[in-house]
């Protein structure tokens, strides 16, 4: 309120002093409106938060900007809901399909463990992904040196959205684990900003729409926007309920994520070769 905040309206509290300086127009300003990070499609979503003035000037196959930006969908899912984890808290469906989805593709594209980062706005979420995503590492390695390299070079691809701000990635897999709006989701839009403007080729971002479809503000107007420019440019998957991991359509996205990364005679797959970077 504002009476416990000295008669500061918290409102105010959620902009920068960079963004106040910028709205109150106190320096001159020059924006440097050209985007050689991201594909098309992926620049078309962040520019939501720009006001459409950035311009894409990388120029990428039909095939990849068609698969770079994936989300899936679990409001049809009854029994996808998340769980308190201490302060925090965790959706092990969304785990679950991160986890599949990294299984798929490491089998057959030269796409290197420290070029996928996992994001999530809560620290139980990015814990369990870590633990999943190592635990599989393990497994797949057929020497503990490929493992110990493998987690060395990845332990820093997990994080919340700050620890992210700044970096780059090809490819990002985003779990936004909240999916009850009565609840409240507590995010602010720039921490959607930074999550779903980290990848250069791929964003596979796993949710429930239902959580935040229907907020009000750049919460509400930036997942809306996701969701438009996803079902005419991009692919967008709802499980459906009963359906297995194994049902979500991954042929297609795969070959697109092959012809980014093609694997020459030197090179294995995702456990076992060694990356490069």
């Amino acid at each position: 309120t504002k009476d416990g905040l000295g008669g500061i309206d918290p409102a105010e509290l959620e902009q920068s002093l960079f963004e106040l300086w910028i709205k109150e127009e106190l320096f001159p300003l020059t924006m440097l409106n050209s985007c050689y990070r991201s594909t098309p499609t992926l620049v078309e979503l962040y520019n939501y938060f720009y006001g459409g003035k950035l311009v894409c000037k990388r120029e990428v196959s039909q095939l990849i900007n068609k698969h770079s930006l994936m989300v899936i969908d679990t409001h049809k899912i009854a029994d996808s809901a998340e769980e308190k984890a201490g302060t925090s808290w965790l959706n092990t469906l969304e785990t679950d399909i991160c986890g599949y989805i990294l299984d798929a593709l490491a089998k057959i594209t030269a796409l290197g463990a420290g070029n996928i980062g996992f994001i999530s706005p809560y620290k139980a979420q990015v814990r369990d992904l870590r633990e999943i995503i190592f635990k599989w590492l393990r497994e797949k390695c057929s020497q503990n040196n490929d493992f110990l390299l493998r987690h060395s070079i990845m332990q820093n691809n997990f994080g919340t959205a700050w620890p992210f701000q700044g970096r780059e990635m090809e490819m990002t897999m985003v779990s936004l684990v909240r999916t009850d709006p009565s609840k409240g989701t507590f995010y602010r839009p720039q921490m959607l900003h930074v999550i779903t403007s980290r990848s250069r080729n791929f964003l596979i971002v796993v949710f429930n729409s239902r959580a935040f479809k229907d907020r009000e503000g750049d919460v509400g107007g930036f997942v809306r926007h996701m969701l438009t420019l996803v079902k005419t440019k991009g692919r967008y998957i709802e499980l459906i309920p009963g359906g297995r991991l194994s049902d979500i359509p991954l042929r297609d996205y795969i070959e697109a994520v092959k012809s980014a990364y093609p694997m020459d005679a030197k090179q294995d797959t995702f456990v076992s070769f060694v990356d490069k970077y």
